[in-house]
């Protein structure tokens, strides 16, 4: 063997040790947790660390099947220097894994300094909660408010408390302009090609995004919007960022015209020749919604869909796309609408049909990565 194990050199103590362990781990979950729970409250003169007795009565309470001569044995091994206590990253031999040995090791390590801060924190408010003058002997002195503000627990409430304040920045921002978007133009496709991108560029950038919000008189923080809106952070907005619902529809009608017409623009025609006679409506450019949706359905849309959406959203998908592609919201469509959709670039997972194989590899993945906790991942 390239090992030495501590069965192969003492079988009868290697044995009891692997014995304590298993009782260890399924009673505390490891070596961390059971010197917590051994430790209590602090003995005089134990300098924080744990006791012969305390470690002898904290097995016998909490049932280890052993004798008190071996309990005794298991505490002289985690005692290397002989004096009577035992330090938490003593106690840590027993554990396997090397970076949760370490890591247990280092906050055992930091935890005085971590009562002794949150001890002067308590103090320091207390002191400020005394409803005294500055002049008061037991007012908080100025040099004192310092030392506490660096502090890691205030540091990181303070850093806590102004991401909360930034979400909430964020959340009023971006319902602000849901709502100005719902009363201006109805969809955020509608508000693209009207407001937004009217050039049909397809892109917006933050600058273009506060110009508009100028030109509307929306007061909101541009900032807190924009990183409401930019999801992806990758510095530009897009249709879909602006108007998902609205654009998923979109998409897989365009996926679903370039599969049988080529384009969305070549579709027209047939179309309308599927309308059958429209009596007085003599334009050749436009169709009305009922028109529209009928010729639609003469080719199979959006029945296409049906196995993928429960069927009571057939309407609903029907007027979205509708109101999508009605530019002045007037209930109509054009021949210049199925224009502008032949020019987006509509993202492949919006238009994808699901595929559960993709989703359980996904998910083994995320369980693996996280160690197969599903909360984690």
């Amino acid at each position: 063997p390239d090992s030495l194990t501590l069965v192969g050199l003492a079988p009868a103590e290697g044995q009891l040790v692997e014995r304590f362990r298993k009782w260890m781990t399924s009673a505390y979950g490891g070596p961390g947790e059971m010197y917590m729970a051994f430790e209590g409250m602090p003995q005089e003169g134990s300098e924080g660390k744990l006791s012969r007795e305390a470690f002898v009565e904290g097995c016998r309470t909490n049932n280890f099947r052993g004798r008190e001569e071996e309990v005794e044995k298991i505490f002289e091994l985690l005692d290397i220097h002989a004096s009577g206590l035992i330090a938490m990253e003593e106690v840590m031999f027993l554990e396997q894994d090397r970076r949760h040995r370490e890591g247990a090791i280092l906050k055992a390590q930091q935890k005085p300094r971590r009562e002794r801060d949150a001890l002067l924190r308590e103090v320091y408010e207390e002191d400020r909660g005394r409803d005294v003058s500055n002049t008061h002997r037991r007012a908080p002195r100025a040099w004192q408010a310092a030392a506490v503000e660096r502090l890691p627990a205030v540091v990181q409430e303070r850093r806590l408390h102004w991401r909360r304040r930034l979400q909430e920045r964020v959340q009023e921002a971006s319902i602000a302009f849901d709502s100005h978007i719902a009363s201006k133009y109805g969809n955020g496709v509608r508000a693209w090609r009207q407001g937004l991108d009217p050039h049909s560029g397809f892109l917006l950038n933050k600058r273009e995004l506060g110009r508009y919000c100028r030109r509307v008189n929306l007061q909101v923080d541009i900032g807190c919007l924009w990183k409401g809106l930019d999801q992806d952070d990758d510095g530009v907005l897009r249709l879909e960022e602006v108007g998902a619902e609205h654009c998923a529809v979109l998409a897989r009608f365009k996926a679903w015209a370039e599969q049988n017409f080529g384009s969305c623009a070549a579709s027209w025609d047939k179309l309308r020749m599927a309308t059958g006679p429209t009596g007085t409506w003599k334009s050749d450019k436009t169709m009305m919604y009922q028109t529209f949706l009928k010729a639609l359905a003469a080719f199979g849309w959006p029945q296409h869909f049906g196995l993928y959406a429960p069927a009571n959203s057939t309407d609903q998908r029907c007027a979205m796309l509708c109101s999508s592609l009605d530019l002045h919201g007037c209930g109509i469509v054009s021949l210049q609408d199925l224009e502008w959709l032949d020019q987006w670039a509509a993202p492949e997972y919006l238009a994808a049909d699901p595929d559960p194989g993709a989703w359980q590899e996904l998910r083994a993945t995320m369980l693996k990565a996280c160690g197969g906790q599903p909360l984690c991942a």
